[in-house]
């Protein structure tokens, strides 16, 4: 009733508790044949409410819904939206990791070129606090390193002098 009904998660719970209570085969073969369309129902269904919280801009709970749905459907867009959210969010070596596990996931070229410029920016980025940490710390090499990395992912001018200034702190210069 529930499946019928639209109550999606409700009947997959019921679905599954059934199922756990071993009962008999038929009734198990009906769990079993309903339980897989389900998930990916409801995984269909939290995706678009975590769509709908990024653009409410709700990024913890939009990340939140689109792990949920990965959980239950493991497709690649669940990843993207979670990698969207943590960009948005400013976690910043979260959505490098997310961002990498949906190109991985994927073969085609879709969102290919915006995912790729995202990792790129969010490299740089990570690289820059990289080096200003490496600084703060008084680990010149290092922080020369990451500077190094950073104007490799963008080449602007700032990244020169401070690969410059991080050598000439570290008695390279």
């Amino acid at each position: 009733t529930c499946r019928e009904g639209g109550a999606t998660r409700e009947s997959l719970q019921l679905y599954e508790l059934v199922l756990s209570t071993e009962p008999e085969e038929n009734i198990a073969a009906e769990c079993r044949r309903h339980i897989p369309q389900l998930k990916v129902s409801l995984a269909a269904q939290l995706d678009k409410q975590a769509t709908e919280r990024l653009a409410a801009k709700d990024l913890q709970k939009a990340q939140q819904l689109a792990e949920e749905a990965f959980k239950l459907d493991a497709k690649p867009l669940y990843v993207y939206h979670q990698a969207e959210a943590q960009r948005l969010g400013g976690q910043n070596r979260e959505a490098i990791l997310s961002y990498e596990r949906y190109l991985n996931m994927t073969t085609g070229q879709e969102r290919q070129p915006e995912v790729l410029g995202n990792l790129s920016h969010l490299r740089e980025l990570d690289e820059e606090q990289r080096a200003e940490d490496h600084t703060r710390a008084g680990e010149h090499t290092q922080a020369m390193a990451s500077w190094q990395a950073a104007y490799r992912s963008d080449p602007r001018p700032i990244y020169t002098f401070r690969i410059a200034e991080s050598a000439r702190q570290a008695g390279a210069l």
